[in-house]
Order: C-alpha cells, then structure tokens, then sequence
C-alpha cells in the first residue's frame, strides 16, 4: 500500500462533495477562520515562539496580518475570481470568429501543500485557504520545524467548520 493512500482516499471522497458546495457558501469558512486567528493570537504567538523562537511582537507584523489580509482578500475577490469568464473574440482564433467561449474554474481535487518553518502561519494558512476556496482537498505536510504551530493551524481549519477530511 503507498503512503497515504486512505488519507488520499478520504480526502477524495470529501473533495467531491465540496466541490459542489457554492463559493459564496465556502467562504463562510473563510470569515470564521479569519475572525478565529484574531481571537487566537496568543496561542498561535505562543506556538510560534514555542517552534521557531519569533518574538510575539514581529509575529503580529509578519504573520498574524499578513495572514487577516490574504483571508480578507480571498473574502472579498474569490467568487469573482473563481466564475466562469467569457473569452472575448479579440482573444479568439480567427477561424473561431462568431463563436462563444467561456473559461470555466474546476478544482484540481487533492492538492499538497509542503509547508515551510520560516513563516509557518501565513505560507501555510494562505496557501492551504487558497486551495480549499478553490475547491479542492488539502494534503499538508507541516515543516518538522514547527510541530506546535502545525497543531494550531489544523485546529484553527477544524474550529473554523472546514470538514475534518478535507484538511489533513
């Protein structure tokens, strides 16, 4: 048996009803994820200080916020970004003249993520709500480096209401 295959599995079978779930209904997740890392700030400061030895106060200019704008922006533009877009005919071959076309966004399904130590909260938190609101299931291989926070980033996800096989 490889590696992960039931991880794999689980996370196929849950990506597969969340795919189905409305971009407008996902990003729901992403309002309390956010509003969860606000009130959290302590505990992950400790996990991170804990891990990788960053002062609490460069922690809230170089994770904490970075990481509020990157899930507000996803709040804010995702839906656009992720509906289908008409092609417009400047962009269009010319034996296709007359024609429509549209591009339409699909998940991918299961996406790694191999996360780093050196920001633990914003490279992984931002790559892996990135995936989610797409769409897709997450596979996550947390940095060795910062145990700790891994652990408080996966309950953030978990607390936040994501289903628990859609992030592993």
């Amino acid at each position: 048996m490889t590696p992960f295959a039931s991880e794999l599995a689980a996370a196929r079978r849950e990506q597969e009803t969340w795919s189905r779930v409305a971009v407008r209904e996902r990003l729901r997740f992403v309002r309390s994820l956010r509003a969860l890392l606000v009130e959290s700030a302590d505990a992950i400061s400790a996990a991170v200080h804990a891990d990788i030895d960053r002062p609490a106060a460069e922690l809230a200019g170089t994770e904490l916020l970075p990481t509020a704008a990157a899930l507000k922006y996803l709040e804010r533009r995702a839906e656009g970004l992720l509906a289908p877009r008409r092609v417009s005919w400047w962009d269009q071959p010319t034996w296709l003249l007359g024609s429509r076309d549209a591009v339409h966004h699909r998940p991918w399904g299961v996406v790694g993520v191999i996360g780093t130590w050196n920001y633990p909260v914003f490279l992984n938190v931002g790559q892996i709500a990135q995936a989610l609101v797409a769409g897709n299931a997450v596979l996550w291989k947390p940095s060795e480096n910062a145990p700790r926070t891994a652990e408080v980033t996966q309950a953030l996800f978990r607390d936040a209401g994501f289903p628990p096989e859609l992030l592993q």
